[in-house]
């Protein structure tokens, strides 16, 4: 059985190209999450009254001062994914914890 350089190197480019495709589909994915996340917490009273509300319950110190930033800075060149998966965590954690006070 022979396989010859050129047929492997055809194949290499048509993996290539699906990586690439795949990459993309991975990237939008990320963009629109980013986005719908954003438009989720845009009302910046909601961010403000979701980390206070946190606060009383006694979620983190920390990590509600390292989100604090983010009640007046809220758009796509500094609200990560993993800053909308940190808020919807504290969403969380304040709607288990009116349950308990209830």
């Amino acid at each position: 059985m022979t396989i010859k350089i050129s047929d492997l190197k055809t194949k290499k480019t048509e993996y290539l190209k699906m990586i690439q495709g795949i990459d993309e589909q991975i990237s939008n994915i990320v963009d629109e999450r980013r986005d719908y996340g954003i438009k989720q917490y845009l009302d910046k009273k909601k961010r403000e009254e979701l980390l206070e509300n946190a606060e009383k319950y006694g979620y983190s110190p920390e990590k509600l001062r390292e989100l604090k930033v983010y009640v007046d800075e809220w758009n796509q060149d500094c609200v990560t994914n993993d800053v909308l998966d940190s808020f919807r965590v504290i969403e969380e954690f304040v709607k288990e914890s009116r349950l308990c006070y209830k």
